[in-house]
């Protein structure tokens, strides 16, 4: 452990920060510890629908955290496009995302104390920035009473301090008060303009800190500014997100020191700022926003694909926040593993002008801490070189070809002839099976040749500028960086318009013209210990958000940050129990416990008290999660696999590491490829399983006489529905619906029973390795070059700010992507079934393989697990049995062929 480590693991201070009183008079001075939230204002996101209160359509009610939908954890060869990156919100937030009136209060209250921003507003009201007028429309000669009515609904709605009576908000009765009406001079009223937006907020700001009332602030000068892109009609770079997410913010904040003087201050007028390409990427801004003429839903909706790039860039935030503006609104939000806190101010109201006045001023002076940066970490910037794109007007690639930055080539259609072809590829596997005599290929390319021989796989990617260049976060099956992604459409305003999925629509070819050198943020430390990169990066924003970072100690680590919900700790703590009482596995990555200051999002950031967690949050179904750090050996990501060998003996070693797990009592309920890693080097034990965030302790005994229990009605409902599905087009199959937080695990790795919400036992889990796979085959179509590989391996296969899709990468054929969808467990249960899935299998492998022995090779494996299942009732396989199949397709095939082995050592040590 680093020197100094457990001091670098206390709270920091802004975590402990409260909500000063009111009667205070310092500015800015410390919070009280007395602040608490005031829930007579927080309440589950809704609208009014005549007179029934409704959850917003936006997203589904859930109890508990949500299945992670891959789509908001990327898996590597799926499609990802805005339609279904926004379906997969929808289900992440369900039931999440609550209203909060007091959230700037509580988040900048210490900065900008309520009196403090009432006395801005009264100097803004003097400098004609902004009018009020009564229920007439007619201006008062004194402001003071509209002022005290906009101070008196304001505290109404913040924050509760011991030190401050508790007022209710006056009622808003004609006959017996006045109502005002507020009005910004020069705020946007009919289709706003990104640049008129921008030079508005910047405007109020620079008014707001020239006033004497804020003279004796302790930070008055701005350190960050309201900023539209640099390139208004593409996509915002370095979101790391696919090609069709379509991430395009109108506007974002950016520290002031990266802008460039436009335009000085004329009288009265504002200093106009300019940004340049190289700070205009994801990595720099502190929020993004959202234009909407007039629908603030529609905004609030948008705006969370930019909060979850945001988060995809800067995984050392402990939260996110960002803004969406209508003509008559503005929208602040708060995103963190919880959920999401929403405010909607209404400018014509007292109360919001107020809250406005102190958003700006949040936004401009507050430090990084205030806005979610955790103090775990030390950043830096580095000048990273990357290619930009145009787009070509002509000549779109088929629907399924792979949009990357570095592919040059869109796989074809599979062959009309598949069903022939199969035949004759089973006719060769009948051939091969019963000793045909055919020879394995003596494939073993030259260590020290450094070159593969891929001819649809240029190199991975331009080169940096420094050898030690910044590691940068990206997911870790990213999709084409975002600073790649153009869009051929002109940006809409029209807030009626239907977005049109990408994926149905022909895609833009794109080519380079220029390198562009961007400024990129970075962590160089992460709790005491000096970062290489990282790992991997879910991009979700509501859930466990998962970050492992490659760090130094005393050798070479993974660093995994994890929010977890604090309902599972129980068992959590229950499994690392059983883990540290047995014997080690030498399959199995054991996770090790750094010690540290509590952070929670509940009653950290949000601030609540252990009985609001307990109770108002409780009833709310909303989860409280804590801030998990585990230190855990490395390992390789499949992703980088050195032969079709090399995986099958790696899945292999999991099953082996799974089976133990069960027999000591814990069931894993997550296998997917991201928790299957292999050896670094050859020689060492090839598989391992890893993440033990979902798994429970479990009885094997037990399970298993409820299994030979089972009511035979079950095998006669599923013969019923085999005979009325032959019928059937698949469209019919009843939905599964929405996903709900009983069901554990990535949606194409689970099996049909969990999806089913039947149950989860071991045998479930075996038939999700079957599905790693197959859909390892619909990802990959052949390993990475030596070159890459030992790339890859020098920087300890972290991704970087370069990293695009990488070559060997493909997107799955259509009929596998449903394996995501709701309708998952029915095309699941086809594949068993019906032969559609094995004839878009072995197309998609003969088309993506090209090697027919290779190709052959896999078919014949597919068609062994397939053939196992099946003869299984309920496919519930054994791990014996399944790693007996994986052992007779190594003996039949232990050699890769000619120029699909790029194992890193010479021939004579190593065949895979």
């Amino acid at each position: 452990m680093p020197q100094g480590f457990r001091v670098a693991l206390n709270m920091p201070p802004s975590k402990q920060r409260k909500q000063p009183s009111d009667d205070q008079q310092v500015v800015g001075a410390a919070p009280t510890a007395t602040t608490k939230r005031n829930f007579a204002y927080i309440r589950p996101d809704a609208f009014k629908r005549g007179d029934t209160i409704v959850q917003a359509p936006t997203y589904i009610t859930s109890q508990g955290s949500p299945v992670k939908h891959s789509a908001s954890n990327p898996v590597t060869g799926e499609g990802q496009t805005r339609a279904v990156v926004d379906r997969a919100l929808k289900d992440e937030l369900g039931g999440a995302r609550i209203l909060a009136d007091d959230l700037i209060d509580q988040m900048f209250g210490s900065l900008i104390s309520l009196k403090l921003a009432k006395r801005v507003l009264e100097g803004l009201l003097q400098a004609g920035k902004v009018t009020v007028c009564d229920s007439r429309g007619e201006s008062p000669a004194d402001t003071t009473p509209a002022l005290e009515d906009a101070y008196a609904r304001a505290r109404a709605h913040a924050c509760k301090h011991d030190e401050v009576d508790v007022v209710k908000t006056p009622k808003k009765d004609k006959s017996t008060e006045v109502v005002w009406d507020w009005k910004w001079v020069g705020y946007p009223t009919a289709t706003i303009v990104e640049s008129d937006i921008v030079d508005y907020f910047n405007g109020v700001i620079d008014a707001a800190l020239a006033l004497p009332c804020l003279a004796d602030l302790s930070q008055r000068q701005a350190q960050y500014r309201f900023a539209a892109p640099y390139d208004t009609k593409h996509a915002f770079p370095l979101a790391f997100g696919p090609h069709d997410e379509d991430m395009r913010p109108d506007f974002v904040v950016l520290p002031l020191r990266v802008l460039h003087v436009e335009q000085p201050a004329t009288p009265g007028g504002v200093v106009k700022y300019r940004t340049d390409e190289k700070h205009s990427n994801f990595t720099m801004i502190r929020l993004s926003g959202e234009c909407k003429t007039s629908d603030h839903n529609a905004g609030a909706t948008q705006v969370q694909r930019y909060m979850r790039g945001t988060r995809r860039s800067q995984p050392w935030q402990r939260f996110i926040t960002a803004m969406n503006v209508t003509k008559q609104s503005i929208g602040f939000m708060r995103g963190e593993g919880t959920g999401i806190e929403r405010v909607c101010l209404e400018l014509k109201h007292g109360r919001s002008s107020l809250e406005f006045v102190r958003l700006l001023l949040g936004i401009a002076l507050a430090d990084e801490e205030t806005f979610g940066k955790s103090c775990h970490f030390e950043l830096a910037e580095e000048e990273q070189v990357l290619q930009s794109w145009s787009v070509e007007p002509e000549g779109a690639p088929p629907a399924n070809a792979t949009s990357m930055l570095a592919s040059s080539e869109a796989p074809s259609e599979a062959p009309s002839d598949g069903r022939r072809q199969s035949a004759r590829l089973r006719e060769k596997r009948s051939n091969r099976s019963h000793g045909s005599g055919v020879s394995q290929p003596e494939a073993q390319e030259n260590f020290g040749s450094g070159t593969g021989s891929f001819e649809d796989g240029p190199p991975s990617g331009p080169q940096t500028r420094s050898s030690q260049s910044l590691q940068v976060p990206n997911v870790a099956e990213s999709s084409t960086s975002s600073h790649a992604s153009r869009s051929s459409e002109k940006r809409k305003r029209d807030d009626d318009d239907e977005y049109v999925d990408p994926a149905t629509a022909p895609r833009p070819q794109k080519k380079p013209i220029k390198e562009v050198v961007y400024t990129v943020r970075a962590p160089i430390t992460a709790f005491g210990y000096k970062v290489i990169g990282t790992l991997f990066n879910a991009a979700s924003i509501r859930g466990r958000g998962t970050v492992v970072w490659v760090v130094q100690a005393d050798k070479v680590v993974a660093l995994k940050l994890s929010w977890q919900d604090v309902a599972r700790k129980e068992r959590r703590d229950k499994v690392l129990e059983i883990l540290r009482n047995n014997k080690r596995h030498e399959n199995i990555l054991y996770p090790t416990a750094l010690q540290k200051g509590e952070d929670s999002t509940l009653r950290t950031i949000r601030a609540f008290t252990t009985d609001e967690v307990e109770g108002w949050a409780a009833q709310h179904g909303i989860e409280d999660r804590v801030l998990e750090v585990h230190v855990i050996d490395l390992g390789r990501p499949v992703m980088f696999f050195w032969s079709v060998q090399d995986f099958v003996m790696g899945l292999r070693g999991a099953l082996l590491g799974h089976e133990y797990l069960v027999q000591i009592g814990i069931l894993h309920r997550d296998i997917s490829e991201n928790n299957i890693l292999l050896a670094l080097i050859p020689g060492l034990i090839r598989g391992y399983i890893t993440d033990f965030d979902m798994a429970i302790p479990y009885d094997m005994q037990s399970v298993q006489q409820s299994v030979n229990r089972q009511d035979s009605r079950v095998r006669l409902e599923r013969m019923r529905h085999l005979y009325d599905r032959q019928s059937q087009p698949s469209d019919s199959l009843p939905p599964v619906g929405p996903f709900k937080a009983e069901r554990t695990g990535t949606t194409p790795f689970m099996s049909i029973n969990v999806l089913g919400r039947k149950g989860h036992t071991h045998y479930d889990d075996v038939e999700s390795f079957l599905y790693v796979l197959v859909l390892f085959f619909m990802t990959y179509k052949h390993p990475l070059s030596i070159v890459d590989l030992r790339n890859a391996e020098a920087q300890s296969y972290t991704q970087n700010v370069i990293n695009a899709r990488r070559p060997h990468i493909t997107d799955w054929p259509p009929l596998f992507q449903r394996w995501n969808g709701p309708h998952a467990a029915g095309t699941k249960w086809e594949f068993f079934a019906f032969d559609d899935h094995v004839l878009a299998f072995e197309g998609h492998v003969k088309h993506s393989w090209k090697n027919k022995d290779v190709a052959l090779s896999i078919a014949y494996l597919l068609e062994s697990c397939r053939d196992l299942f099946n003869s299984r009732p309920e496919r519930r396989v054994s791990h014996k049995d399944f790693i007996d199949v994986l052992d007779e397709w190594l003996e039949l095939y232990p050699v890769p062929p000619a120029g699909y082995n790029s194992c890193p050592a010479p021939a004579s040590t190593s065949t895979i």
